[in-house]
């Protein structure tokens, strides 16, 4: 078993069944106490089920919660203080992360995006 797959609450046959069916799976940051465990989450994921199918976590804390302060909430202000001794802002990090684990710039471009555009295109277009 990867070593992210349990806590993410998915299993590896989920996940490939995501996969076959053409989608994309979201890791979590949430499972990770380091932009460097985060990508080595990533890594994990990308070995079950192949870059094509793999992006970061749409479900990530971009916003503060809306009922605790309606007139400050401000997107994308609590990713960037994701982790403890965060230098630069989420991508910046995560980006530094993933090549740093082996990842080559195409494949920080389908996880940081790409491939969530492929599969939201798909299923929008008329």
């Amino acid at each position: 078993m990867a070593k992210m797959m349990f806590p993410r609450l998915i299993s590896t046959k989920q996940a490939k069944k995501v996969s076959q069916a053409g989608g994309v799976i979201g890791v979590w940051t949430h499972l990770s106490d380091s932009p460097l465990s985060y990508g080595q989450n990533i890594m994990a994921m990308v070995k079950v089920v192949g870059i094509e199918h793999v992006c970061i976590g749409t479900d990530t804390k971009m916003a503060k919660d809306i009922a605790a302060n309606k007139a400050t909430i401000k997107i994308g202000e609590t990713t960037n203080l994701a982790w403890p001794n965060q230098t630069q802002g989420f991508y910046y990090d995560v980006v530094k992360a993933l090549l740093e684990i082996g990842f080559k710039e195409n494949e920080i471009i389908k996880i940081g995006g790409g491939n969530f555009y492929r599969v939201f295109d798909q299923a929008t277009r008329k």
